[in-house]
């Protein structure tokens, strides 16, 4: 029941007008997909995020380019999967000639399908590419690409993800954003570490803004308000070690939904905070269970954030030698490097 609430509030906005604004990349997701990430590369590329949204788009990540410079000139890039098999759509700026040449040293095959050209290989840790047209490429397997590509060169009206409801609002707001409704899994968990919930949790989606330090929102869907409960005081302490760093959290209930804000300002490089908490030592943060208001503890972990940063080489403290007993006094002068 609850997933089937969860899917229902993207079905509603699908018909309410939504695909009317999506961009025409889109019509190649496969409307089937379970789980979407979208990532403005033009922020995340050159954000402190840019490493841990990459390992996702290289091996052994769930959507293994050849190579992440493949992703040189990408605006903005759409990756679906599950059950299908992965699909990432990429739109920018593309130099094909660069592109071909990168297909042929990652050791890609040239084909043709329909009008479109396409570079495969039959190894299954890495994905294919379609070069649509100098604005949009297409990463997957052999099927994958060619169900894409019919898809785009359909005439009947597209058939959307009805997930991409939820996605294009999130666009909007965020610098990526991820959405899966087979519950918080290891997909998830790469951007929030939800090991302690994940069980519990249906389905969920979460946004990252990272332009002026950080703001998150994740929303999950539960099996029953008991394990929405469980699953919020789980997150409290989870995430009161973030608050330790200048971080704000608030954790919300509202029947089966959980609702997870974060944020963080002027942060270079916030994501050391969410994918890996444990490192940090212990804090306060303020919950609000919405009876009220109360203030949660953690003591401080063994491991701490500093403890796994190389400290600083002091410099070489200055060497001279005195001279003493001369008319004006005692006098020094640098000492000579040793031989």
């Amino acid at each position: 029941m609850c997933l089937l609430r969860f899917s229902a509030i993207f079905a509603l906005a699908a018909v309410a007008g939504w695909a009317d604004y999506y961009p025409s990349s889109w019509k190649y997701t496969d409307p089937d997909a379970k789980r979407l990430i979208g990532v403005d590369w033009r922020e995340v590329g050159k954000s402190g995020y840019a490493d841990a949204v990459g390992l996702q788009f290289t091996k052994p990540g769930p959507f293994p380019l050849p190579a992440l410079d493949f992703l040189s000139g990408a605006v903005y890039v759409l990756a679906t999967s599950d059950p299908g098999p992965p699909l990432v759509i990429v739109t920018g700026e593309f130099d094909l000639g660069m592109l071909r040449k990168k297909a042929a040293q990652a050791g890609l095959k040239a084909e043709r399908y329909r009008t479109v050209e396409t570079f495969l290989t039959s190894r299954d840790d890495i994905l294919g590419l379609a070069v649509v047209t100098d604005r949009v490429i297409l990463f997957g397997g052999r099927n994958a690409l060619h169900a894409a590509i019919e898809r785009g060169q359909s005439t009947q009206e597209p058939t959307y993800n009805p997930l991409l409801a939820n996605g294009s609002r999130l666009t909007e707001s965020s610098d990526f954003w991820l959405i899966s409704a087979r519950g918080a899994d290891a997909f998830v968990n790469e951007f929030l570490p939800l090991d302690g919930v994940r069980a519990d949790v249906a389905a969920m989606q979460a946004s990252f803004s990272i332009r002026h330090g950080l703001e998150a929102h994740a929303m999950m869907t539960t099996y029953s308000s008991g394990d929405a409960e469980k699953s919020a005081d789980t997150l409290r302490t989870q995430f009161a070690a973030f608050a330790s760093r200048g971080g704000a959290v608030t954790v919300t209930t509202d029947n089966t939904m959980v609702r997870l804000e974060l944020s963080m300002k002027d942060s270079a490089s916030p994501a050391i905070a969410l994918v890996d908490p444990a490192v940090l030592p212990g804090g306060t943060i303020v919950v609000n269970h919405g009876k009220g208001t109360e203030n949660v503890t953690v003591a401080a972990t063994p491991i701490t954030m500093e403890a796994r940063v190389k400290p600083a080489e002091k410099a070489p403290e200055k060497q001279v030698i005195r001279i003493y007993g001369l008319d004006e006094g005692t006098r020094e002068i640098p000492a000579p490097p040793p031989l």
